[in-house]
């Protein structure tokens, strides 16, 4: 007998939309509009519908290029647009008549204010991953730079109510309902694992998945560059405690 199972979604994924508009304001229809990946390369093509409007609903985090071009306008892009974990990330455009082979390049300035979404986060960039000082090489550790998050609790929540996820998959210990921690989770996240992270502390999106609190962490992939990381661990033993420190002498 065939046994089916219930599985949550989790959005790790983010989103680029905007408008495409000409020199007078009119919304510009049936434009080719693309967006690169600039270090995978990897290219997703849609089009503006009859509003002027594009969506592309699931990217790859990291830096893209956007780009709109239609027969009769000059070719529009958008540089250097980062998209976070789960991030939704609004880039308009304006082309203005010209050649095909001209082009207008604009810096993809991205806001720091969503209003797609009500939820109260904070990402944790790849920079503060591999920078910021870790005891443990935990990147769960940073966690706490979130406002709200007090141990376990966030907002006030219970660990048992939050929700965390490695690229889009929970890595909750499923014997033990409880938040992040080292003996709730079924992985470990060294920080030459986690790209990195969102934090929400309230209230969650219903694509997130369960719980009230999210940790949604990325890991890191493969570019067209080679790269990698490496660390070294020194131990003093001077300033090591004394391994007899119990012992009592009997005089």
């Amino acid at each position: 007998m065939p046994i089916a199972g219930v599985l949550s979604a989790q959005a790790v994924n983010a989103s680029i939309y905007g408008a495409l508009s000409d020199s007078s304001g009119g919304a510009v229809t049936k434009a080719a509009v693309t967006a690169a990946n600039i270090k995978t390369g990897v290219a997703v093509k849609t089009s503006s519908n009859e509003a002027g409007v594009y969506l592309f609903p699931s990217l790859q985090p990291g830096e893209y290029r956007v780009s709109a071009e239609l027969a009769g306008f000059r070719k529009a892009i958008a540089d250097h647009v980062v998209l976070a974990v789960s991030a939704r990330v609004a880039v308009d455009l304006k082309l203005e008549v010209g050649a095909v082979t001209e082009s207008v390049q604009v810096e993809g300035g991205n806001s720091p204010v969503e209003t797609l979404t009500t939820s109260v986060s904070n990402v944790v960039n790849a920079m503060r991953v591999s920078s910021l000082p870790l005891q443990n090489r935990d990147a769960g550790a940073l966690i706490a730079l979130q406002a709200g998050v007090v141990g376990d609790n966030f907002n006030g929540a219970r660990s048992q109510s939050q929700n965390v996820s490695l690229d889009g998959v929970n890595i909750q210990e499923p014997r033990y309902n409880g938040g992040y921690g080292s003996n709730n989770l079924t992985t470990t996240n060294s920080v030459d694992r986690i790209s990195e992270f969102r934090v929400s502390t309230a209230p969650a999106d219903a694509e997130s998945g369960r719980g009230l609190g999210q940790v949604q962490m990325i890991g890191k992939s493969g570019t067209n560059d080679l790269h990698g990381t490496v660390f070294e661990a020194n131990r003093v033993t001077a300033l090591s405690a004394t391994a007899a420190w119990w012992r009592r002498e009997i005089s």
